[in-house]
C-alpha cells in the first residue's frame, strides 16, 4: 500500500500549511496582535478624546454665545444710564448756572445799592453840616427880633390847641 508519492507530498504540504498556519497564528496572536489592539485603543481613546474636546468646545461656544447676548443687554442698560446720568448731570449744570446768574445779579444789585448808600453817606457828611449851619444861621437871623419868634411860637401853640 504504497501511497503514491504525490498524495503524500500533498499530504505534506497540508501538515506543513496547518503547521505554518499555527505557528502564524500563535504569533500573530503573542506578538502582534496585543500591539495592535493597544494602537487601535489608543486611536479610538484619541477620537473619543476629540470628540470629547469638539463637544466641550461646542458647549463653551454656546456658553459664550449666552455671556455675549448678556453682556450685549448689559451694555445698552449701561448706555441707557449714562444718558439718563448726562442729561441729569446738564440739569443741575444749567440750574447751577441760573442759580449763579441770580447770585451774580443779586451781587450787582447790592453792589449798586451799597454804592447810592455810600453816595447819599457822602452827601450827607459834606452837605448836610453845610446845610444845618446856613439853617443855624438863618433861623438865627430870622428870630434875632424877638416879636417875631413870639409871634411864631404863639401860632404854633395856637394851630395846636385848635387841632387837639
Amino acid at each position: 500500500m504504497f501511497i503514491s508519492k504525490e498524495a503524500v507530498s500533498i499530504l505534506f504540504r497540508l501538515i506543513n500549511f496547518f503547521i505554518l498556519s499555527g505557528l502564524i497564528v500563535y504569533v500573530f496572536r503573542n506578538y502582534l496582535l496585543t500591539p495592535i489592539k493597544e494602537k487601535l485603543a489608543d486611536k479610538w481613546a484619541f477620537f473619543r478624546n476629540l470628540e470629547d474636546q469638539h463637544k466641550n468646545l461646542v458647549d463653551q461656544k454656546n456658553i459664550l454665545d449666552i455671556e455675549i447676548k448678556d453682556q450685549d443687554k448689559l451694555f445698552e442698560l449701561l448706555k441707557d444710564k449714562i444718558a439718563i446720568w448726562k442729561q441729569a448731570c446738564q440739569r443741575d449744570k444749567e440750574a447751577r448756572e441760573s442759580q449763579m446768574a441770580r447770585i451774580k445779579k443779586n451781587h450787582i444789585n447790592r453792589v449798586t445799592i451799597q454804592n447810592e448808600n455810600l453816595y447819599q453817606q457822602t452827601l450827607l457828611d459834606k452837605v448836610a453840616p453845610s446845610v444845618i449851619k446856613g439853617t443855624y444861621v438863618q433861623l438865627e437871623k430870622t428870630f434875632e427880633d424877638k416879636k417875631k419868634s413870639q409871634k411864631f411860637l404863639g401860632d404854633i401853640i395856637e394851630y395846636m390847641e385848635k387841632s387837639s
